[in-house]
Order: C-alpha cells, then sequence, then structure tokens
C-alpha cells in the first residue's frame, strides 16, 4: 500500500481485501463465465456491501481507520473454494494484524450497530416452540427492515465505560413457517423476535471484546463524552473495550405482516 499513498498521482478509491488462502490460488483462477477477477471482484464486493453482508473499504478509509484512536480496522474477507467467495469482513488491531473475523450474519449486525447498514435487511429468526406451536424445523420466521434506528448512550464510572445500545427495527414479515396467528400473538412475536435478535449482538459485542477489538467505533463514543478518561487509554483502547460493560436493548415492531395467508 505504501507504494499508493507515496506518489499522489495515484488514486486511493481502490477496495482493500484479505486473501485467506495462497497466491497461486489468486493468479491461476479463472471462471470461464465470469469477467476477469478484478472486475469480479468488484461486483461482488459491491453486491455484499449493499446487502450489509460485507464491507468495501478503500485504501483512503482502511488510512482513516489505522489513524483512528476510537475504532479498529475491518476488511473485506474472500477466499477461493470452487468459486471465489465472498467469506465476510477480516478485522484488525490497531497495528494492523489480523485478529479474527466475522461471518456475513455477524457482519449485518455491526453494520447497524455502526449507522451504516443499507436501507432492508433480512433476518430470519427462531420463534420459540411454546409460542410457535409447530415443529423445530417450522418454528421459523423471516424479517425485512424498513426502518432501524440506533443509539448509544455512554458513561464512565469506576475506572469503566459503560455503553447502553438501544435498536429500535420497524420490519415486515416476508414469511413465517408456523402455523402462529399473527393477528391473535402479535405482541408476543415482537418480543420474541427482539429477544433473538438482542442475544445475536450481545454475542457479537462478547466477541469482540474477548478479541480487544473495536470496529463498531464504540471508542469514538468514549472520546467525545468522556475526553479525560479516553485519553488515558487511548493508545490501547482495545483493551479498556474489552474491560468496558456494554448492554444491549432491542425492540421490534411489524410494520406488515405480508400479502398472502
Amino acid at each position: 500500500m505504501d507504494i499508493y499513498f507515496r506518489d499522489g498521482r495515484n488514486p486511493i478509491t481502490p477496495r482493500v481485501v484479505v486473501f485467506d488462502g495462497t497466491l497461486d490460488q489468486l493468479f491461476y483462477y479463472h471462471s470461464p463465465n465470469q469477467p476477469i477477477l478484478p472486475l469480479m471482484l468488484m461486483g461482488m464486493i459491491r453486491s455484499a456491501s449493499d446487502r450489509s453482508e460485507s464491507v468495501a473499504t478503500t485504501l483512503q478509509e482502511l488510512h482513516r481507520q489505522m489513524n483512528e484512536e476510537g475504532q479498529t480496522p475491518f476488511l473485506t474477507e474472500m477466499s477461493i473454494k470452487q468459486d471465489a467467495m465472498i467469506d465476510g469482513t477480516s478485522l484488525l488491531d490497531h497495528k494492523g494484524r489480523y485478529v479474527d473475523m466475522l461471518s456475513m450474519p455477524e457482519t449485518t449486525l455491526m453494520r447497524i450497530l455502526q449507522k451504516n447498514a443499507g436501507q432492508s435487511v433480512g433476518f430470519v429468526l427462531r420463534l420459540p416452540s411454546s409460542l410457535a406451536g409447530s415443529a423445530a424445523e417450522a418454528d421459523w420466521v423471516s424479517l425485512a427492515t424498513e426502518r432501524v434506528k440506533v443509539k448509544i448512550d455512554s458513561a464512565y464510572s469506576g475506572g469503566r465505560f459503560k455503553f447502553s445500545v438501544h435498536v429500535h427495527f420497524s420490519a415486515s414479515v416476508v414469511e413465517k413457517l408456523s402455523s402462529l396467528d399473527l393477528d391473535d400473538h402479535h405482541r408476543e412475536a415482537e418480543l420474541a423476535c427482539a429477544k433473538e435478535l438482542r442475544d445475536k449482538f450481545e454475542a457479537l459485542i462478547t466477541k469482540l471484546q474477548r478479541k480487544k477489538i473495536d470496529p463498531v467505533g464504540f471508542g469514538i463514543y468514549a472520546r467525545a463524552y468522556h475526553y479525560k478518561p479516553f485519553k488515558q487509554v487511548k493508545d490501547n483502547w482495545g483493551e479498556a473495550f474489552g474491560q468496558s460493560d456494554v448492554k444491549v436493548r432491542v425492540s421490534v415492531a411489524f410494520a406488515d405482516e405480508g400479502s398472502v395467508k
């Protein structure tokens, strides 16, 4: 990347991708039904990013992330099995070292917390059997978000940062496989979906804290509202974030229950 930044005539908008594999896989990859690999990758990255299943980090954005004290970098991750595929998002620490990766569903959650998700995001959630009243394979419900509101509040006490996250979904029911009547159990279904989503957000945040990385950017809130304590840990924000208290609250409201019953 140094060659791009050294010469001001070079563009700083190329996408940066982490490849999980050997270089000969890249050099000798050819798909007879696809354009050359760089063009195909651009389309794949754009498509995955538009669905909020991955990211589209440019050189300029990576440079900003590497110098951002309150957030750790993240890049598209791809591999080549039988075909080239986007696997999710690579997570780096502040020194640019690879730490872990997020799957596509985890990336969607991360982008929602970043307030950077696409206009509509899809979820497939499992309803509790006590509510669905059907076999395990038929207790799924598919949602498509119409509006997502995220509010993150921060505090500092007892030598630790504290974050309160509230995510509100206004969503349409795309499909349900159970015999659950949403007219009679509207509120119960909303609460069940909210609990399922809250568990997913909590699992993601626990994973990030365990790895001591912060791609969401909680540190940006800490710096904005609690600069003095943040200044003391800014050179090792990942460690401080790993010790922070993060509480998540999720609410779901069905805007539409489908057009066919």
